[in-house]
């Protein structure tokens, strides 16, 4: 394989992956300039939120991917384009990288917010989704716990000792399962019960998890495992990466 070149060095290695935050809210390009690199269908989109703060941070959001891409793509960053894969996953149009070096095609990525924070997760060939979430207090924890985890997760997450352990608890599962379904993208189309991340903590070189059986129609199940790490976020901010890291195989039939 052609070596690959210095803006994606530090993606050289199977299962590599690099994590860029930013802060929504902090001092940086002007929005002007910002919602210069946007597409018309993301300038839409922004004109369409209810409250100023929203389309402010929509614009930086879109803004600061558009320069994370373009700075490893040898590109301008109003030059990247995106399309959408099975069940609406985002990812670079193939169309934009005509001037690129052939192994920006390997580039893939995915990104979460929450609140006022961004991550972007990026990686080659493989199949990536990350998921940070800012945790707050739920009114109805254990009915949303039944609704989210196996019965093994579940048992597991009532048996801890007290509230501030099972919200951290909940929120290590919950973005360990929205990072496989957005890694699969297969989104909420795959039920969180179907499949087990589990709750206690992974450590640093993170867990493996069976890859679930049964997906949404259109997509493909992957061979073998998928990797999971949990993210060591400012402010102790609850993330996860999942990488999906085989070939997929062919849908099984309805049914079976």
């Amino acid at each position: 394989m052609p070596p690959l070149p210095p803006e994606l060095a530090d993606l050289a290695g199977v299962g590599t992956v690099v994590i860029h935050e930013a802060d929504l809210a902090a001092p940086g390009a002007g929005e002007a300039e910002d919602r210069a690199l946007l597409d018309d269908a993301e300038a839409e989109r922004a004109d369409r939120f209810a409250f100023r703060h929203l389309t402010r941070r929509f614009v930086a959001k879109r803004a600061i991917l558009r320069r994370c891409l373009a700075s490893r793509l040898g590109l301008a960053p109003e030059t990247i384009a995106f399309t959408k894969g099975a069940r609406d996953k985002p990812a670079i149009d193939p169309a934009c990288l005509a001037g690129a070096d052939p192994a920006a095609a390997r580039l893939r990525f995915n990104l979460s917010d929450t609140g006022d924070r961004l991550a972007v997760a990026l990686t080659l060939d493989r199949e990536v989704g990350i998921d940070i979430e800012e945790p707050r207090d739920r009114t109805e924890p254990d009915a949303l716990a039944r609704g989210v985890m196996t019965e093994e997760e579940y048992a597991a997450w009532a048996a801890l000792s007290d509230d501030a352990a099972r919200q951290a608890a909940f929120f290590r599962l919950w973005t360990r399962k929205e990072a496989v379904m957005k890694a699969l993208g297969a989104g909420l189309g795959l039920p969180p019960r179907r499949f087990a991340v589990g709750i206690a903590p992974y450590g640093v070189e993170g867990g493996r998890v069976p890859a679930p059986e049964r997906l949404p129609e259109g997509l493909a199940a992957p061979e073998g495992s998928i990797r999971l790490v949990d993210l060591d976020l400012p402010d102790g901010l609850p993330g996860a990466v999942a990488l999906v890291d085989a070939l997929p195989r062919p849908v099984s039939a309805p049914g079976r």
